[in-house]
C-alpha cells in the first residue's frame, strides 16, 4: 500500500507542477493538430532549443488531437537564453505561440 501511495503522491506533484507552469494563452498556428480555435488542446507543450524558441509539440494536421481542454501549459522550456526560463520551467505566467520568420515560435520570448 505504501508503494501505491508514493506513486499517487508523485503523480499529484507532477500534475501540480504542470498546473503551476505558464499557460499557453493563445496559439495562432491553425494547421497544428493541437489548435482548437486559437487555444492549445495538448496537455503540455515543449519549447525546444535551436535558432528560435520553437514549439516542439507542433504537429501538422487538422482538428484537435489532444486530450486537453484548450488550456495547455509549458511542460518544459529548453530555450535557456530566455529570461522567463528558470531551470527549464517557464515562469512567464502565460505565453503566445505564433509564426516568426518561418518558425512556430514562443512569441513571449525575451532575451536575458
Amino acid at each position: 500500500m505504501a508503494r501505491e501511495e508514493a506513486i499517487a503522491a508523485k503523480a499529484m506533484t507532477e500534475i501540480e507542477a504542470v498546473q503551476d507552469a505558464a499557460l499557453v494563452s493563445r496559439c495562432a498556428v491553425s494547421e497544428c493538430a493541437y489548435n482548437l480555435e486559437k487555444r492549445c488542446c495538448a496537455i503540455a507543450i515543449v519549447i525546444a532549443s535551436g535558432p528560435h524558441p520553437v514549439c516542439g509539440t507542433f504537429l501538422r494536421a487538422s482538428g484537435c488531437s489532444g486530450k486537453g481542454t484548450g488550456d495547455a501549459h509549458v511542460g518544459e522550456c529548453r530555450y535557456s537564453i530566455c529570461r522567463h526560463n528558470a531551470h527549464a520551467k517557464c515562469i512567464a505566467g502565460n505565453i503566445e505561440v505564433d509564426y516568426w520568420w518561418g518558425y512556430i515560435d514562443c512569441r513571449t520570448f525575451a532575451s536575458r
